[in-house]
């Protein structure tokens, strides 16, 4: 793994799968729960694309949701946030993974919403077509909800000494915001 850019709402690296030959740009997200801040968020990103020439995984805590459906209870009208991350979706072509397990990746009282998701490139998702986004459920002690990428048997190399993602070993002990890897 290499890091490239290490910017406060992203850090955006490059992995190599088997060899530098076979490498793909993944990006880990944390979008500002700022909508003034996410507007330059959105601008960042989209620079960044402009210049892919590999595979690309961006995967994290949006703080922002896409459609109405993805949140539950408060005020069900489009927000500015879903338009902008709806907007930035669409125009750059990526792939909402999808997810299996809980509904929801955030929760403030009766309110739900699902800001944690897994975007990819066409050709990510075409050169690792069997990877499933896991939401795991709300850790008691911490009240953080984790989301996890698995791969498929044919994508071992991913893993380390017995299924340890690779992603998740280079990252160990490095501090991304608020988050603690």
């Amino acid at each position: 793994m290499e890091i490239l850019i290490n910017h406060r709402p992203f850090l955006h690296s490059t992995i190599d799968y088997h060899s530098r030959e076979n490498r793909f740009f993944f990006s880990a997200i944390y979008g500002s729960p700022k909508p003034t801040e996410r507007k330059f968020f959105w601008q960042d990103l989209s620079a960044i694309m402009m210049n892919m020439s590999l595979p690309w995984l961006l995967a994290g805590d949006w703080n922002a949701t896409i459609t109405s459906e993805d949140r539950k209870g408060g005020a069900r009208g489009t927000r500015p946030s879903s338009s902008s991350f709806q907007n930035f979706v669409q125009m750059k072509g990526l792939i909402d993974l999808g997810y299996v397990g809980t509904n929801s990746t955030w929760r403030r009282g009766t309110r739900l919403a699902r800001l944690d998701r897994a975007l990819a490139s066409d050709e990510w998702a075409t050169l690792f077509p069997d990877s499933v986004i896991h939401h795991l459920p709300k850790l008691q002690l911490t009240g953080v909800s984790l989301s996890t990428l698995t791969y498929c048997e044919g994508f071992r190399c991913a893993r380390i000494n017995g299924g340890e993602c690779a992603v998740r070993k280079a990252l160990v002990g490095y501090r991304y915001g608020s988050l603690a890897l």
